[in-house]
């Protein structure tokens, strides 16, 4: 008689359930040494999981070891949610190492992870090689002007890269920092660079650099989205010419349906 597996190895492997959301259900390293056995090698059948949030969960980077080799030989999970999972430097390390040959993940979010520098220096490793992401997310990670240097060079190193959008939000970066990005990424003619979507507000970055940036895009006619220009548009004179600005409503005022008409008129 075989060995008795657990039920969730069951589940996972004779079901056709393509998501798990696991978000902040308080996991510890023995559930994700369980998800696992459940994703790669499933002893009871192969599962066709396609989408994977762990996020919000204290997997640290015990949690991460477990995780990483059932990611280095998993071939259906395209989309890897470890927001918020207090990887740190190893644990972030330890997920990129675990995913330099991995031929299928499409999205890959590690915000909020404590990754440092020496986190993106990993990640730069990683996207150096790997051909097949198109979304990372590395926000509030504390990368600093060195980090999204690393992150750059890994991105523009790699002929075959299909990131096209990077998530870069709360991390401390300068003007020298989102500089070194534009110039090699975006407005670098002999980049291979498919980025179409930036996300950087809320870093250290003067808002004239901003303008300057947004103006160098323009003047090269690239399709490209920044939530930092996006503000901007907002706060043009144009824009603040047609604009009203209201105080917020009380709460009685947003029960009765014929208030909030009056305070509008």
């Amino acid at each position: 008689m075989g060995p008795a597996w657990p039920s969730f190895v069951h589940f996972l492997g004779g079901s056709p359930l393509n998501t798990l959301n696991l978000d902040g259900c308080k996991m510890h390293k023995n559930d994700v040494e369980l998800i696992a056995t459940s994703i790669f090698e499933n002893p009871v059948s192969e599962t066709q999981l396609r989408v994977l949030n762990l996020s919000n969960n204290a997997i640290l980077k015990d949690g991460a070891k477990a995780l990483a080799a059932a990611l280095e030989g998993n071939t259906t999970i395209e989309v890897l949610d470890l927001s918020q999972c207090k990887l740190g430097v190893s644990g972030t390390s330890t997920i990129t190492k675990a995913l330099l040959n991995n031929k299928t993940l499409k999205s890959l979010n590690l915000y909020n992870n404590n990754a440092d520098v020496d986190g993106a220096r990993a990640i730069r490793d990683l996207l150096r090689v790997n051909s097949t992401l198109e979304f990372l997310d590395v926000g509030y990670n504390r990368l600093r002007e060195k980090g999204v240097n690393a992150i750059t060079d890994g991105i523009s190193e790699n002929s075959t890269s299909g990131l096209r959008h990077l998530g870069l939000r709360y991390n401390f970066i300068n003007d020298d920092g989102i500089k070194y990005l534009f110039n090699n990424l975006v407005l670098n003619k002999e980049s291979k660079s498919k980025l179409d979507h930036i996300y950087m507000m809320q870093n250290f970055i003067n808002e004239h650099c901003i303008i300057g940036l947004q103006e160098k895009v323009k003047a090269s006619q690239l399709s490209l989205f920044v939530d930092s220009f996006a503000k901007l548009n907002n706060l043009s004179q144009s824009k603040l010419d047609n604009s009203i600005w209201v105080s917020t409503l009380t709460l009685a005022n947003c029960i009765n349906p014929e208030k909030v008409w009056k305070f509008f008129e």
